[in-house]
């Protein structure tokens, strides 16, 4: 006559053997396989998806996108003259870094914050091209060639009222009415072709976002919120660095 904890062991051998053959397959089970043996016949899984794994870039106008919020109305003049209005946004999710040569540090600002971004030229100076006298020389050339560079900076003009300027590098793009895209970067230093002078190289000078209510709103709590200072610095504060 078989006892109850004759079947319980009996049932725990056949949950064994079952665990083993998905390990190494039907047709492969043995008792007495070595842990080796177990590894060298176990299948290939793939690592489970992280929850902290990047997220793909999100088109501002792609449904239910999360940065759809930060595509702003507005219009961006060039130094032409030209005015092109629209939507306008730059990199989802990604605010503007602007470094502040005077304290050494950068500032954050997020697009949804600013009412207007002013562009002025710190510097325009020709650069003379030159060339080697000939092949293994030392001996440099003036070649009667000069093309233009242009420093910029720019000014943030801020829903709050504050003003922020420093020099910074951003996309921008402005999609019109009409279904046209355009690009355009911010820099602080833009160099154009040989021969170019540098009042004939086109930059952004103004960019003027529409400031609606709930943009006001959104100011108003980011504001009450959390004071716009860098992370860097409040890094520091914390620990005292």
């Amino acid at each position: 006559m078989q006892t109850p904890s004759h079947h319980i062991n009996q049932k725990a051998g056949t949950v064994l053997a079952i665990l083993l053959a998905a390990v190494v397959g039907p047709g492969n089970y043995a008792v007495g396989q070595s842990l080796q043996s177990l590894l060298n016949h176990a299948p290939v899984t793939t690592a489970p998806k992280s929850k902290f794994a990047p997220k793909p870039h999100l088109h501002p106008f792609a449904k239910n996108s999360v940065g759809a919020s930060a595509v702003r109305k507005g219009w961006v003049k060039l130094s032409t003259g030209q005015i092109l209005r629209g939507s306008i946004w730059t990199t989802q999710q990604t605010p503007f870094r602007i470094w502040l040569k005077g304290i050494k540090q950068y500032r954050d600002i997020d697009i949804r914050l600013v009412r207007e971004i002013i562009g002025k030229i710190r510097y325009a100076k020709q650069i003379r091209q030159y060339k080697f006298q000939q092949m293994g020389s030392d001996i440099k050339l003036y070649t009667g060639r000069t093309r233009p560079r242009i420093g910029y900076q720019f000014t943030f003009q801020l829903i709050n009222g504050n003003t922020v300027t420093g020099t910074v590098i951003a996309p921008i793009y402005i999609r019109t009415p009409g279904g046209k895209q355009y690009f355009y970067l911010l820099k602080k230093r833009i160099e154009g072709k040989l021969g170019q002078k540098t009042d004939s190289i086109p930059y952004v000078q103004t960019i003027h976002f529409t400031v609606t209510p709930a943009y006001r709103r959104y100011a108003k709590a980011v504001t009450r919120r959390l004071p716009l200072v860098n992370w860097r610095q409040l890094f520091t504060k914390a620990h005292g660095r």
